[in-house]
């Protein structure tokens, strides 16, 4: 008797499944042949309800709670890092 089911394989648009990580290492290495290997790596966590986040996202009529944070945060800091780098 067979007491498994039947296997199912997760394709890359799964977002954290092994294929899509895989694709994701892929397209960084496509990336690094092409442009070169970085030379620094930053990386950062953030709190969606800092008030600089929530202040963008209400101007524009967003929730940041959305899947778009991202993208949102992005924007926001890399306008931050802007503006910190021209004062000075």
């Amino acid at each position: 008797m067979n007491e498994h089911g039947r296997p199912l394989i997760i394709t890359s648009s799964f977002t954290g499944g092994p294929r899509d990580m895989v694709q994701q290492y892929y397209d960084a290495m496509a990336i690094c042949k092409h442009y070169g290997f970085p030379d620094l790596f930053i990386s950062f966590t953030c709190n969606p309800k800092w008030p600089e986040i929530i202040r963008y996202c209400k101007e524009r009529g967003l929730n940041p709670d959305d899947t778009m944070i991202d993208h949102i945060l992005y924007v926001v800091f890399s306008r931050l890092t802007l503006i910190h780098l021209c004062l000075i």
